[in-house]
């Protein structure tokens, strides 16, 4: 049985293509790669309430199952448990060459750069790379109600046009039949005038390359 989750999504290459170079069209949406793991860990995990004993990483993205784009990472997943997902694709913080810039006053013919500070609030592990920095990396059982729930990035110093995104999250046991477990990931920017809120869909766009391979 596979994740029933709350959010649109269409298949693979199937979104609205924007302006991109011609050997690799650009469209809307991250490629997001679904992965089986062993119920229970093989054992290892054999109740709802401890924690497990072992590393996750030895349990998790075991079996490929199927890819799919999504508009964003805004998720409550209802299932059982004992899944992985790896989100590929390129996180563009003004996306659209000559877009209106967020704030009044800014040039519109200008590149901005900024710095952004990412959260992702999980219920369990997750993982967090821009341009091949790896942000976030707390890969472990973690309940949603804790405070170690919401993992928060140190600053980073984005410009404007494409920077490739990768996020990682796997799901262990679920405290509950049809528990809806939260995958979602924020951002925020002081000096952009962005206020903390989940990164929108126009921010997130993607490659063939990006669904033609399922790993890191």
């Amino acid at each position: 049985m596979m994740p029933v989750m709350a959010v649109c999504c269409v298949l693979i290459m199937g979104g609205k293509p924007v302006d991109g170079p011609a050997s690799q069209p650009l469209r809307r949406g991250l490629v997001a790669h679904y992965y089986t793991d062993p119920v229970n860990w093989g054992g290892n995990w054999p109740d709802t309430v401890s924690a497990p004993k072992v590393a996750a990483a030895d349990w998790t993205f075991r079996e490929y199952r199927y890819s799919r784009v999504e508009p964003l990472i805004n998720h409550r997943f209802v299932r059982d448990g004992w899944f992985s997902v790896r989100w590929k694709g390129i996180l563009d913080p003004t996306p659209g060459r000559g877009a209106k810039r967020r704030h009044a006053g800014a040039d519109p013919d200008r590149n901005e750069t900024h710095d952004y500070v990412f959260e992702i609030h999980a219920d369990d592990g997750c993982r967090l790379w821009i341009d091949g920095t790896l942000l976030i990396d707390d890969w472990r059982p973690c309940w949603e109600a804790s405070e170690d729930a919401i993992r928060r990035s140190p600053a980073i110093r984005l410009s404007d046009g494409p920077h490739e995104i990768v996020v990682e999250y796997f799901q262990g046991q679920s405290l509950a039949k049809h528990d809806a477990d939260p995958m979602r990931l924020y951002w925020s920017s002081t000096t952009g005038k962005v206020p903390r809120q989940v990164v929108p869909a126009s921010h997130f766009l993607h490659a063939a390359h990006h669904a033609e391979k399922p790993e890191r």
